[in-house]
Formats: C-alpha cells, structure tokens, sequence
C-alpha cells in the first residue's frame, strides 16, 4: 500500500512540476500530427489540425481542404510524407513555419507523383491550441476541380 501511495505520488510531482511545451514544440507536434494523419489516411486528425479561417492566396478554403481530404482518404492510393529544414518562428498568437517538404503519392495504378519544394505554413493560435490558416507552396499540385 505504501509503494503504491509513493508511486502516485511521484507521478503527480512529475506532472506537476514538469515544464508546459512551448508554443513551437506544440507546432513542431501539430506538424507531426498533420503528417501522420495524411500517412494513416485519417480525415479528422488531418482536418483538426485546419482552422476555420484557412483561406490561402490560391482561393482554397477550409471546406475546400476538408474536400480534398476527403477524396484523399476515400481513395486506394497513398502519400508518404517527408519534412525537412522545418524553421519555426513563433510571434505572440501566430507563427510562420518554413519547411522543404517530399511528398510521393501513389495511385491505385501504382504510378507515383512526386511533389517536392518549399512549403510555407501560417498558424493562428486560439486558446490554448493552434491551427493552420494559411500556407503556400503546393497548391499546384492540386490538378482536379474541387467540385
């Protein structure tokens, strides 16, 4: 009984003292989560890491991407995603991340389409959590209408 009470106890001293992740570690996770969820073909972890107000310089929108993963997700092929030289700077309640980004989609057909440069992405952050609203660098890659 005594071991178990020491035992809780440390836990909860190591939750309570341990340091809240910065505002670029939960971005650097954010990114993760995002790539991850594009690898696993899972529509709501790619879509919560999408804010509402995302509309970018190409005219996408939220319900746009939301469409696009969708289809993503419903489709037999595949993406495999790899990030690199990922620079984050973080100004109050937003921040902008540079990245190179490889992504290689393969179809049901098994003929790949690579895409591969530099990706810019905005985060706003709302509470305590952040969102992507705005990126730039891949919308070429988009070759279908959206509707």
């Amino acid at each position: 009984m005594v071991v178990a009470l020491l035992a809780v106890a440390a836990v909860a001293a190591f939750l309570l003292l341990r340091k809240p992740p910065s505002d670029k570690e939960l971005i650097e996770r954010l990114i993760l989560r995002l790539e991850e969820g594009i690898e696993k073909k899972q529509f709501p972890r790619i879509m919560a890491c999408i804010g509402k107000e995302y509309a970018d310089e190409s005219g996408l929108t939220r319900r746009d991407l939301m469409r696009l993963a969708f289809r993503y997700v419903r489709d037999r092929g595949w993406a495999d995603v790899l990030l690199s030289d990922v620079k984050i700077d973080v100004q109050d309640r937003a921040a902008v991340a540079n990245m190179y980004a490889e992504v290689t989609y393969t179809g049901e057909d098994m003929e790949s389409k690579p895409f591969s440069g530099e990706v810019t992405v905005f985060f706003r952050k709302r509470g305590s959590r952040w969102f992507i609203v705005k990126s730039e660098g891949w919308q070429s890659t988009v070759g279908t209408p959206l509707d």
